[in-house]
């Protein structure tokens, strides 16, 4: 044999291994199947099937593939999964006729050859990866179906069941051999050489095979005779034919396993490196004999020749094992394989800062040198607790404390460990607008809205995005200046840049209905001889609600449009009336001055803050003059009634009573000549106020009872409070309460009275109840009262109830207080505990203090203390 071409191929499907023998090829038929078929049996087995048949098919680039031909269209076959894949059109070459290569064979890997069945039987060089198909020159023959290799030549079946020899350097020097027709034996379409004995020897024994209708002959080459092989063996006519060669059957593996990791991958220790490397070959069984030569990859040395290798190393190397088989002949009696032994460095991990985060945190890579790949999170130390994998995006509510501790682990099979720890909190921003809800607003009129976050101080820096309906631009800032235009919603988010994913983390809005303004128009000032009539009031945006008013924005006495006055209904001229109008949000008021041609008599009244006071409380007199004008200059004269002695000179007058007084008051008026003064008086009664008699400290066991309040001109409803100014809870004389009756000793009692005119006094002790019980010291844990309660309705803690681990034990009073003693809630031991609400509201986060009895062993106790409420 001249010439057969071997590839090494490594690794092979057991079942295409198993599936061939000497005296096979593959055919490719006219149904589109393509099989593997023994010629020593006759038989064959379908290995792919198309929809369209091939014309010829070529070996492949590798054990399982082969090239497949139908017109310019390429075909790769992968006989592991039966799938044919349309690698393209070609692309022909030096060649303008007609091309239909019917003719296939593997001249190298990625190059094929094939003949054309029209023109001159033009020779042509296939390039799989190019695509294109190049004329080597006409052979003269035109293609039936096949190429191959026999003995290093390439020979062709043509037209009329021809066999040629090819000439690929010359392809115009080809020739013909003979005639492969005989009696019942026509229409040969393909040639493929086949390996009949001592496939894995140098010489390989091997035979021509020619194929027509469905019949295989063995053909002699140096005339073209044929004699019988398999008749009528085949389910539909054979179209071509393709090799099936000695690398293939005859192929040896080998593989290196580190047998202390079980693991033929590149393996890594944490300090030095101990183990055996093991060369396991494919057969097991040699044809001849294995021999094995161990390297260090690069090196010449050979360090081990037998199938193992114990090393013991510091350094990363990598190792090399050739294994060959005596009994097979060169090229395909060695295979080669290696393996990394990786000497790895302690690990490091790079720590994380504690975390806040918002509503969600993605869990980031574990980041240092020499990280192993199964790092992770966990809950608990060194690998304990619930794990966490890198990119997990975690909740508040996947934890049972807030903020929880994470850790950092990781433990490979190399014997590296790496660990490290960090918090991880969510943080939550409470946002108010300053005014907030629905506000009616003046069009035009300009409002200062403040953003209000709750933590007031932020883990980063807070950031501020304000918008509206109309997209205006605000700036990054707490306090905005809006300016209302039409009806709108400002909003803002609050950002945090200290927080992960603190994005939108708080949101409140404002809705602004803009009112049209209200612009009433001004008249002159008014003299009215006897009588004036309230005209018209005219403007633009009016409500129809516009009135006249004796004081400004609405108030005093209140006129129509058509109403008629005269001097005597204002108590001084000239008098200042206001135009006043209002839709809610905008508001405008005009003023002018009336007055009267006819003069007005001098009068004066006398108010005070009022007429009843308590003794030795201070009350302001005021004297009023009518008119408020002065004809000259008014003065004034403030006298007891019945006395000489001047009090005041001016129009008021500060007083302390301490019996009934009538004060009186005289105004004169300088420019008049007659009837220039005027009196008046007011009488201030002067209630006798009560007096407390003062009560000393009082210290009292178990229990206290309040003593009588004694006193003068008390009012018979004196009661004790807990706090000032007859505040708190309320006690009667007489009363008795125990030590729970108060959370924190001493504590400041008052004794308070108020009669009915609402002069009162009050007097304040302290108080201190003490318990003079021995407590005795239990020998067991008798009860467990919790620290904290977390009411989010995630079934961990939501309730705050006494555990009982002694059922001996019998517990009363047991009550809940807010901070300032406010009673809150009784429980029973034996109910469901406490939510956290008061009235069905829930209460804010902070501390609550608890108090309560048990009774143990015939001694009863007091206990108190106090839990957070966290949400």
């Amino acid at each position: 044999m001249k010439k057969l071409l071997f590839f090494c191929f490594i690794i092979l499907s057991a079942t295409l291994v198993n599936a061939q023998a000497v005296n096979t090829a593959y055919l490719c038929l006219s149904n589109g199947d393509v099989v593997l078929a023994d010629l020593s049996t006759c038989s064959s087995t379908v290995v792919a099937t198309n929809s369209q048949s091939m014309f010829d098919i070529a070996q492949g680039d590798s054990a399982t593939t082969l090239y497949g031909i139908r017109d310019t269209e390429l075909y790769l076959i992968d006989l592991n999964t039966a799938n044919f894949t349309l690698l393209g059109s070609l692309t022909v070459i030096g060649h303008s006729g007609s091309f239909r290569v019917d003719s296939l064979v593997k001249e190298q890997n990625g190059v094929l050859l094939g003949v054309n069945k029209n023109g001159q039987g033009e020779l042509f060089r296939i390039d799989v990866a190019a695509l294109t198909a190049t004329n080597l020159g006409a052979t003269g023959f035109n293609s039936a179906g096949d190429l191959t290799y026999f003995d290093g030549d390439l020979y062709l079946s043509a037209t009329n069941s021809e066999l040629v020899q090819v000439n690929v350097a010359n392809p115009s020097a080809s020739f013909l051999i003979g005639s492969m027709a005989s009696s019942g034996f026509g229409n040969v379409f393909g040639v493929v050489t086949i390996i009949t004995a001592n496939p894995c020897s140098a010489t390989p024994t091997i035979e021509l095979v020619a194929t027509g209708g469905r019949t295989t002959k063995f053909v002699d080459v140096t005339n073209g005779n044929t004699t019988n092989n398999c008749t009528s063996f085949s389910p539909s006519d054979i179209f071509g034919a393709a090799e099936v060669t000695s690398d293939i059957l005859c192929p040896i593996n080998v593989e290196i396993i580190d047998t202390t990791r079980m693991s033929p991958d590149p393996t890594s220790y944490c300090s030095q490196a101990t183990t055996t490397l093991s060369a396991n070959a494919d057969p097991t069984v040699a044809l001849g004999t294995y021999s094995y030569e161990w390297r260090e990859q690069g090196s010449t040395t050979i360090i081990g020749t037998n199938s193992t290798l114990p090393i013991n190393i510091n350094t990363t190397t990598v190792y090399e094992c050739t294994i060959t088989d005596s009994g097979i002949a060169p090229p395909d009696n060695f295979a080669v394989d290696a393996i990394t032994i990786i000497v790895e460095p302690l690990p490091t991990w790079t720590p994380l800062g504690n975390i806040y985060a918002n509503s969600t945190y993605t869990l980031p890579g574990i980041t240092g040198t020499n990280v192993p790949a199964n790092s992770a999170y966990y809950t608990g130390p060194n690998g304990t607790g619930i794990l966490y994998n890198i990119g997990d995006v975690v909740t508040e509510l996947d934890f049972i404390t807030n903020p929880v501790t994470l850790y950092i682990y990781g433990d490979e099979t190399n014997g590296c460990e790496i660990t490290g720890q960090f918090d991880l909190e969510f943080v939550d921003v409470q946002l108010t607008i300053t005014p907030g809800g629905i506000q009616d607003i003046c069009a035009g009129e300009t409002v200062t809205l403040t953003a209000t976050p709750t933590p007031a101080t932020a883990y980063g820096t807070y950031t501020y995005n304000w918008t509206d309906s109309q997209n205006t631009v605000y700036p990054n800032t707490d306090t905005i200046v809006f300016t209302a235009t039409v009806d709108t919603t400002v909003a803002v988010m609050v950002n945090d840049s200290g927080v992960e994913n603190g994005v939108d983390m708080g949101f409140d809005m404002t809705d602004f209905n803009v009112l049209t303004p209200v612009d009433i128009t001004a008249i002159t000032d008014q003299t009215a001889t006897s009588t004036f009539t309230f005209p018209t009031i005219n403007g633009t945006g009016l409500t129809t609600a516009e009135r006249y008013y004796t004081q400004p924005n609405g108030m005093g006495t209140v006129y129509d449009a058509g109403d008629i006055v005269n001097a005597s209904d204002f108590t001084t001229l000239p008098v200042t009336l206001y135009m006043y109008d209002t839709n809610g949000a905008c508001e405008d008021q005009e003023s002018f001055v009336l007055n009267f041609d006819t003069p007005i008599s001098l009068t004066v009244s006398i108010n005070a803050t009022a007429n009843d006071f308590c003794a030795g409380e201070i009350t302001n007199l005021t004297a009023t003059p009518n008119p408020a004008m002065a004809q000259g200059t008014y003065t004034y004269q403030w006298v007891e009634q019945g006395t000489t002695a001047v009090l005041s000179t001016g129009n008021t007058l500060t007083v302390t009573p301490l019996v009934n007084t009538v004060y009186e008051c005289t105004v004169t008026d300088s420019g008049l000549t007659t009837n220039n003064t005027a009196t008046s008086t007011i009488t201030i009664n002067v209630i006798d106020v009560p007096v407390i008699d003062v009560i000393n400290n009082q210290n009292s066991t178990t229990t206290f009872t309040f003593p009588t309040i004694t006193g003068m001109n008390l009012s018979g409803n004196e009661m004790f409070f807990t706090q000032p100014d007859g505040l708190g809870t309320a006690y009667n004389a007489g009363d008795v309460i125990d030590r729970i009756e108060f959370a924190n000793y001493p504590v400041t009692i008052y004794a308070y009275d108020v009669n009915a005119s609402g002069c009162s006094d009050q007097v304040s002790f302290n108080l201190v109840i003490t318990e003079d019980v021995i407590i005795p010291e239990p020998e067991v844990e008798l009860f467990h009262v919790p620290d904290y309660m977390t009411p989010n309705n995630d079934g961990y803690h939501d309730y705050w109830q006494i555990e009982v681990f002694e059922p001996s034990v019998q517990f009363s009073n047991i009550y809940i207080f807010d901070r300032y003693g406010k009673l809150l809630k009784q429980l029973s031991i034996d109910g469901p505990g406490w939510d956290a609400t008061y009235n069905n509201n829930p209460l804010p986060s902070s501390s609550y203090w608890y108090s309560f009895e048990y009774t143990y062993d015939g001694v009863t106790v007091l206990e108190k203390g106090f839990f957070a409420v966290k949400r």
